[in-house]
Formats: C-alpha cells, structure tokens, sequence
C-alpha cells in the first residue's frame, strides 16, 4: 500500500488503518480478520483473492486489470468498480457494503478456493508433464492445426460469406430482370 507520507505507521490516529510502503500480500489475504480486498484487478493478486477465499472489490485504472477484474463478476466473488468511484467516497462505501452484505459473495469465493486448491491435476504437475513430454517429442509439426497456415480470409470465413452474398445477389438480380420482362 501506498502512505500517504513516507513514514510508516497508523493514519488519521486509526489503528485499523495502516500505512505503510509494503504489505505481505498473502499474509493479509489468509488474516481470518480479513473480511474484504480492494485491489486494482491484476492476474497475480486477482489468482490469489480466489485462492484466499476472501469477497473482493476490483478497481482498475487500466490495461489487463479491466479486463481481469471481470472474472471477480463472473465467479460472483467480488465486483468491479470504474476508478471514478474513488473520487465519491458514497459510492465506494455503497460498493464495499454491497460485497460485505451480500453473503453469496462469500460463500462463492469458498466454493471457488476449495476447487482450485482441490483440482484433480495440481498446475505444478501440469507443468511438469508438459516439459516432460515436449523435451521426449520436441517439436510437433503434426499436432499444429491447419487455420495456423491460413490466411485471414479463409480463416475468418470471409470468402464463404462474400459467396453466400454474391449468390444473394445473383437472385435478387435475376428477379428484378425477371419482372421487367
């Protein structure tokens, strides 16, 4: 976290507030006192709010965290919030009571911890499987797939759907000078 000197120490006479130049993430994600986060979205610290099983609220500024940050949405963990709402201190606290009132956030982000921390294949293994097996094959021309050689057009269909509309054409042509005659 950023202070708002260069001193570390507690804000505004709060003890709930610390500042400081640095915390152990993971320290504070697995503190049993935690009951929310507020990040800015990144893939490190949004991978390891899932594991923690804590509700979050992402707030990112931009590049990847947008984007990222939805996945907090989409498994119903946490929300996403516009980085305006750290200018109106209402609607900040209308989203952290939003989380922190809404139990199906928690439960959700337990549900989603316990399988990953529970998956039959552990990334570890995965990893390892997977050097295991490209250093025993190498390279592996013949698992590539045909769309990797292809050009935009074919690969987006495009010549397939200019045909459909060309065709489409022909009979609206041939209608029209059908009628004429």
């Amino acid at each position: 976290m950023i202070g708002i000197t260069d001193i570390d120490g507690h804000g505004f006479g709060n003890k709930n507030l610390v500042i400081s130049k640095w915390v152990p993430q993971n320290n504070l994600l697995n503190n049993n006192r935690l009951t929310l986060f507020i990040t800015h979205g990144g893939i490190g610290i949004t991978t390891e709010v899932v594991f923690s099983k804590i509700p979050a609220l992402a707030v990112p500024v931009f590049g990847d965290p947008m984007r990222i940050a939805k996945l907090l949405e989409r498994l119903e963990i946490g929300l996403t919030a516009e980085k305006e709402i750290l200018r109106d201190s209402k609607r900040l606290s209308e989203k952290i009571f939003e989380v922190l009132n809404n139990k199906q956030y928690k439960i959700n982000s337990i549900i989603s911890a316990e399988m990953l921390q529970n998956r039959p294949i552990l990334s570890e293994e995965l990893l390892v499987k997977h050097v295991e097996f490209a250093c025993e094959f190498g390279q592996l021309p013949r698992l590539d797939l045909v769309s990797k050689d292809m050009g935009m057009i074919v690969l987006f269909l495009f010549n397939t759907l200019h045909l459909l509309h060309f065709t489409e054409f022909l009979k609206q042509f041939s209608k029209y000078f059908r009628n004429l005659y």
